[in-house]
C-alpha cells in the first residue's frame, strides 16, 4: 500500500512493506528535508500517545490549585471516563473563563488545524472562549510591524520572493541569517524547497549574501560571516545607517514620499556612527563603510530573521532593518527592500496561490501590498495610522513605555556576559526536527552523542576548560542545569555557545525545584520575561550561564533513558574517563541566533 502524504517539513509518499514504512520525497522537490527520515521510525515508537494519559493529581484529586503541576506523573485512562471528566469540568466556567488559544500549526489539510477545532468545539460547547493574539514564533515582530509596516502575513508573505532574489538581488543583508533548515519547513507542508537553489543562482551573478550573526552555518559556505555578538545587529544596523546619511548615500526623496518620521530617526543616528557601532559588534569600522557603500550600490535586500524577535527588546531589530531599507530606497522593488522571516520559514519567499476548480495558477510576482504601495502610496496605503512606513510611530511613543521608545533604537540587554557568566549561549532551531517533533526519530537520534544533545563552542573557550568533542558538558545558572554533549568548532562566535532547542525534557529529579535536565534542553535556563511591554512576547533566545566539563560520579552519564516519574540521585562533578576532564565553569549568555536561546551557568 502506498499513499502520498505532506508534512510540515515536506510531501512525500510512503510505503507500507514488510519492514516497516518506506518514504520516499516528492519526485519534484529540488532540495527535499532530511527530517522526512524522522518519520519511517516514528509510527510504532513506543513515545506515541495511543489512549488519553492525564496528569495523576489531577484525575485523582480533582481541579484545583496543585504544587505537583510540572512534576506530576501521567496515568492512561479509558475515552469514555476522560471524555466525561472533562465535558463536567467545561461545564463549571463561562466562556470568558475558558482560554482557546492553543499554540497549532496547520495540518496536512485544514480540518486538522488544532487552532480552529478547538474553537469551534468551544463555540459550540461552552459558547465561547478567550482567543490568543499573536503567536509564540514572532509576537515581537507582529506587534511592531501592525504599528509601522501592517500586519505580518500581509508584508513579509509573497513581497519578496525567491525567484526575485536569483534574479535580482546584489545584496543579502541577512540579519540572523537565512538558514536553509529553517525555510525547509512550513505549516501544512512544502512540496518543492526552493531556497538553496535561489541562493546559488544570486551567488553565481555575483550577488554578496552576507550572513549577520554568531553561526557561521545560518547562511550557506560561500557567505560572508559578520559574526557578531548576540543582541546587537540593531547597532550594526545603526551605523550603517549613519554611515549613509554621512556619505550622502541615502534615499531622501523614497524617505519623504514614503515614510514618516525620517528627521526624527535621523537626529537619534547622532554619535551611532560606524566607530560607535564597531565597539559593540567587533566588526571593524571600515568593513561596516564599505558595507553600507555597497548596499547603496545595487539591490539590496535586508532581512531579519524570526530568531532576532525572539530575545530581550526583540521588537527593535526588527524595525531597524526597516529603517535600514527605506533608507536605501528600494522597498518594493523586485529582490530589494526589506523582508521580515525571509528563510526562517517555508511559506515565505513565496507567490500566493489562487485556486480555481481546474488548476492551481501562481498570482503575479509583483510584490504584493508592499509592490502596489511602491507602485502608487496615495491610492495604495499601507495599513499603519499614517499610511505610511512609519519611522517614528505616534502610536508606540504614545504608550510611554521606555524600552520601546517612538522609533527604533539599540538597548544593551539587562543580562549581559560578566565576569560571573563570560558566554553567550544560542539556543536556537534544531536541524534534526521541528522544535521538539519527532525528537525520537531515526534522523534526530543519529545526531545526539551519548543520547545527549550536542552543545557547540569555539576552540578558544573549550580549550582553556579543559573541553574537547565528545566531553560531557554541563551548562547551568540560577534558572536550571542541564547536560549536553560538547562540539569544538570554529563555526560558533567565540565567546558564544550553542545549544538547540527541541531535546525532550528529561529531569535528573522531576521533583527538584531547580530542574536538572540530562537530555540537554536548555528551556531549563531561560528567562520567563517579555521582549518589552510592547507586547511581552517570548524572548527565549537569549540568557547567561556556565557550564563544566565531567562525567557525574553518581547518576547517568550513559543515554537518557529516564521515565518520566522516576528519581535519581543529584550529580557530583569530578574528574572523567580518558577523552574528557573536569572543565572549570564557563557562563554563557544566549541569543537568538536562529530562533530561541538561553544563558547557560
Amino acid at each position: 500500500m502506498s499513499r502520498t502524504h505532506s508534512t510540515h517539513w515536506g510531501a512525500f509518499r510512503g510505503t507500507l512493506t514488510a519492514d516497516g514504512l518506506r518514504v520516499v520525497p516528492r519526485a519534484g522537490d529540488p532540495d527535499p528535508s532530511a527530517l522526512l527520515d524522522n518519520v519511517p521510525s516514528a509510527v510504532d515508537h513506543p513515545a506515541r500517545v495511543r489512549r488519553p494519559a492525564v496528569r495523576r493529581g489531577w484525575w485523582e484529586d480533582g481541579a484545583g490549585p496543585d504544587d505537583r503541576r510540572g512534576r506530576d506523573s501521567y496515568v492512561e485512562v479509558e475515552w469514555d471516563a476522560v471524555l466525561d471528566r472533562v465535558a463536567a469540568e467545561l461545564r463549571r466556567y463561562r466562556p470568558e473563563q475558558v482560554y482557546g488559544g492553543c499554540y497549532g500549526w496547520a495540518g496536512a489539510g485544514r480540518f486538522h488545524h488544532a487552532q480552529s477545532q478547538v474553537h469551534r468545539f468551544l463555540n459550540h460547547a461552552v459558547g465561547g472562549y478567550v482567543r490568543s493574539v499573536g503567536d509564540y514564533s514572532g509576537a515581537a515582530a507582529q506587534t511592531v510591524l501592525t504599528h509601522v509596516l501592517g500586519p505580518s502575513e500581509l508584508v513579509s508573505k509573497g513581497t519578496v520572493t525567491w525567484d526575485q532574489v536569483a534574479a535580482h538581488t546584489d545584496t543579502v543583508l541577512a540579519f540572523g541569517g537565512m538558514n536553509l533548515k529553517n525555510s525547509a519547513v512550513g505549516g501544512g507542508g512544502i512540496s518543492a524547497h526552493l531556497e538553496r537553489g535561489a541562493l546559488a543562482a544570486a551567488a553565481a551573478r555575483g550577488g554578496l549574501l552576507v550572513n549577520v550573526g554568531p553561526l557561521r552555518s545560518d547562511l550557506p559556505e560561500g557567505s560572508r560571516w559578520l559574526s557578531v555578538p548576540p543582541g546587537t545587529d540593531t547597532a550594526l544596523m545603526f551605523g550603517l545607517l549613519h554611515t549613509l546619511v554621512e556619505e550622502d548615500l541615502h534615499d531622501r526623496g523614497f524617505l519623504d514620499r514614503y515614510c514618516v518620521g525620517w528627521d526624527t530617526l535621523a537626529a537619534h543616528l547622532r554619535g551611532r556612527d560606524a566607530e560607535w557601532a564597531a565597539e559593540i559588534t567587533g566588526v571593524p569600522a571600515a568593513e561596516i563603510r564599505q558595507l553600507a557603500r555597497r548596499a547603496a550600490a545595487g539591490r539590496t535586500l535586508v532581512t531579519v530573521a524570526q530568531s532576532l524577535q525572539r530575545a530581550e527588546f526583540g521588537e527593535q531589530p526588527v524595525w531597524a532593518g526597516l529603517a535600514l531599507a527605506a533608507a536605501l530606497g528600494q522597498i518594493g522593488l523586485p529582490g530589494g527592500g526589506f523582508c521580515y522571516g525571509l528563510g526562517s520559514i517555508g511559506h515565505y519567499g513565496r507567490n500566493r496561490v489562487s485556486v480555481p476548480v481546474a488548476a492551481v495558477p501562481q498570482t503575479p510576482d509583483t510584490g504584493g501590498v508592499i509592490g502596489a504601495f511602491r507602485a502608487d502610496p496615495d491610492a495604495h496605503p499601507l495599513p499603519t495610522p499614517s499610511g505610511r512606513i512609519e519611522l517614528w510611530s505616534a502610536t508606540i511613543d504614545a504608550f510611554g513605555y521606555p524600552d520601546a521608545p517612538g522609533h527604533p533604537t539599540w538597548l544593551p540587554p539587562t543580562e549581559a556576559p560578566d565576569e560571573r557568566h563570560p558566554l553567550w549561549l544560542v539556543a536556537n532551531q534544531p536541524a534534526t526536527r521541528l522544535h521538539s517533533q519527532l525528537d525520537f526519530g531515526a534522523h534526530s537520534r543519529a545526531h545526539k552523542v551519548r543520547g545527549r544533545e550536542v552543545a557547540r563552542i569555539h576552540p578558544a573557550d573549550a580549550g582553556p576548560r579543559g573541553i574537547a568533542t565528545g566531553d560531557l558538558v554541563r551548562l547551568s545558572n540560577d534558572r536550571g542545569a542541564c547536560l549536553a554533549a560538547a562540539e569544538v568548532t570554529d563555526g560558533v562566535r567565540a565567546g558564544v555557545v550553542q545549544l538547540p532547542t527541541g531535546a525532550w525534557f528529561d529531569p535528573l529529579d522531576p521533583g527538584a525545584d531547580v530542574p536538572f535536565c540530562v537530555h540537554g534542553n536548555p528551556n531549563v535556563l531561560t528567562r520567563d520575561r517579555g521582549t518589552s511591554p510592547l507586547h511581552r512576547a517570548a524572548p527565549a533566545s537569549t540568557r547567561p550561564s556556565r557550564s563544566s566539563a565531567g562525567t557525574p560520579r553518581s547518576g547517568r552519564s550513559g543515554p537518557s533513558r529516564r521515565r518520566w516519574g522516576e528519581r535519581g540521585p543529584a550529580p557530583t562533578w569530578g574528574p572523567g574517563p580518558p577523552g574528557q576532564s573536569a572543565g572549570t565553569c564557563l557562563r554563557t549568555h544566549s541569543t537568538a541566533a536562529a530562533a530561541t536561546a538561553s544563558w547557560l551557568s
